[in-house]
């Protein structure tokens, strides 16, 4: 049972990990995309300029 108690504890500090981990990964992204778009947003002016 011990044994038992003792995986289980193994396992939540693992699923802690990952969702620290995912929530880095999601940091990541939106700062991506908000890149990416500020980025679509600047060639669209300058093509809108160009013209």
């Amino acid at each position: 049972m011990v044994a038992f108690l003792a995986f289980l504890k193994l396992v939540f500090s693992d699923l802690q990990e990952i969702k620290a981990a995912m929530r880095q990964i999601e940091k990541h992204l939106a700062i991506q995309v908000e890149l990416s778009a500020q980025a679509r947003a600047r060639k669209k002016e300058e093509v809108r300029n160009g013209r």
